[in-house]
């Protein structure tokens, strides 16, 4: 078997082990089942300092499609964390609008940042004491998804 059939037999075969569609991801077993982010990928956001704050955690699925890369979490246009998959980090945020935007970590092998373009964002307005959760997933088609749980289901 020559080497572009074996490459295609495999990129077949891991595509068959993404993550499910995000419509069919169990928001509730998701942080349960992820790890925190390890102290030294969090960048920013994790004291609330004399504001008034919020709390936003962002949980990133298990799957296998894009486990070797990280991504890179900004809040408000500032660099808060790169992810890696099933990681859940906890930020404490100002109270008021948030932007949180996500995409493939740009310091990473060129591997990582083939495909779909990767940049996704998604935004909540907290109320002081508020708590807003999101999920990040990969389709099998490689296409990232941000998207708030609710947390009380």
């Amino acid at each position: 078997m020559d080497i572009k059939a074996s490459a295609a037999i495999v990129l077949l075969a891991l595509s068959g082990c993404a993550m499910l569609p995000q419509n069919q991801v169990p928001a509730t077993a998701t942080a349960v089942q992820a790890s925190m982010v390890p102290p030294q990928r969090m960048m920013g956001f994790l004291h609330a300092g004399k504001r008034p704050a919020a709390q936003l955690v962002i949980t990133r699925d298990a799957g296998l499609l894009g486990a070797g890369c990280y991504y890179s979490v900004y809040i408000n246009e500032l660099f808060a964390a790169r992810m890696d998959a099933a990681e859940t980090a906890s930020f404490v945020v100002p109270a008021g609008k948030v932007v949180v935007k996500i995409g493939r970590d740009p310091y990473v092998p060129a591997f990582c940042n083939m495909g779909y373009p990767t940049w996704v964002q998604g935004e909540a307005v907290l109320a002081e004491g508020a708590r807003s959760d999101f999920l990040l997933s990969i389709d099998r088609s490689g296409k990232t998804a941000l998207r708030r749980v609710d947390r009380s289901k």
